[in-house]
């Protein structure tokens, strides 16, 4: 079994833990909770996670859990040991509960996600302000599952930096801001970024930066000049395929902006700055078999970063339930 995308071990053992998740949650409010492992256990019985999607791509088995975001692969005498469920006949079987493939027989894996879901905001707070601002509707990309595609192609106008200061200024408290900056492509509207950040300085907020963007434009100049005035602490970035896919995919207007490698050398830019880079693919029918060899060529160039992590996105997991939803 090859492990491509290791698991989220936090959201694993909170599953995995017998308390009630109120009272994990009040612990977790009072600082006093620590996250106990997932150990394997011979003697338990197991099942597959709810949250596994299996695809057999005619060579092997790739496995990835959603909640967990493992990602493995798998020979076919391995996905067979791993339909038993029998960890003691199984010399994979302790990797399978590790992963968070495999979950003890008796937990509820739906309903303790959705109690977490519900719960966790009424016990965890935030001193910080979180703000979303788009500042643009513009992007250099044209990705063909774009929930923006055909709406109108607007900057934000600068007059909204004075309201959105003023909104910081009346709700954050002590003065703590978060600011996740989107659009478009947010980086074609610097101008609004300098002045709104402009004005958070000058006024002593401590803030922080996380951009979510295709990283085209993250080149050495903006990280060079603007990464530590904007208090940039991540950045996710898409990246849907190998070079061919992934620029076909993106049908970037500049093309040369756009090249793949160009982003590829913009997040290892952005992770020896120590900015946490997530790299997020969207997996859909046009791209699923590319997904492993994009992931063979870029787990090497970042592997020693421990600040740049993986996210796989189902996009047609996302629109089947979508269409249970309506239906």
């Amino acid at each position: 079994m090859d492990v491509i995308v290791s698991e989220n071990s936090e959201i694993l053992h909170l599953m995995n833990i017998k308390e009630p998740v109120e009272e994990i949650l009040k612990k977790m409010a009072d600082k006093a909770f620590s996250f106990p492992e997932t150990v394997a256990d011979d003697n338990k019985k197991y099942k597959c996670s709810v949250f596994n999607y299996c695809y057999d791509n005619g060579s092997n088995v790739l496995i990835y859990n959603t909640l967990y975001n493992s990602l493995v692969r798998m020979e076919y005498e391995e996905y067979q040991v791993y339909q038993t469920q029998r960890i003691n006949e199984s010399v994979c079987g302790k990797d399978f509960v590790n992963m968070g493939l495999w979950i003890e027989d008796d937990v509820d894996e739906m309903q303790r996600y959705l109690e977490f879901t519900q719960l966790y905001k009424t016990y965890i707070t935030h001193d910080e302000m979180s703000l979303s601002i788009t500042t643009t509707t513009k992007c250099n990309a044209r990705c063909p599952y774009c929930y923006e595609n055909g709406i109108k192609q607007l900057d934000m106008y600068p007059g909204a930096v004075d309201k959105i200061y003023r909104l910081i200024e009346a709700k954050a408290v002590n003065k703590l801001v978060e600011l996740t900056w989107f659009g478009g492509e947010p980086l074609m509207n610097t101008r609004i970024i300098d002045d709104l950040i402009d004005k958070l300085i000058e006024n002593d907020f401590n803030f922080s930066s996380f951009f979510i963007t295709n990283g085209s434009l993250f080149d050495d100049k903006i990280i060079e000049e603007k990464v530590d005035k904007w208090h940039v602490q991540s950045v996710q970035i898409t990246l849907d395929g190998t070079k061919v896919v992934y620029e076909k995919r993106k049908n970037y207007i500049n093309t040369e902006q756009g090249n793949f490698y160009n982003v590829l050398n913009n997040i290892r830019m952005l992770a020896e700055k120590n900015i946490h880079v997530s790299i997020r693919i969207n997996i859909d029918q046009q791209n699923r078999d590319d997904v492993m060899q994009l992931l063979e060529q870029i787990d090497p160039i970042y592997s020693s970063f421990d600040n740049v992590v993986f996210i796989l996105h189902l996009l047609w997991v996302v629109h089947i339930l979508c269409l249970r939803q309506k239906s």
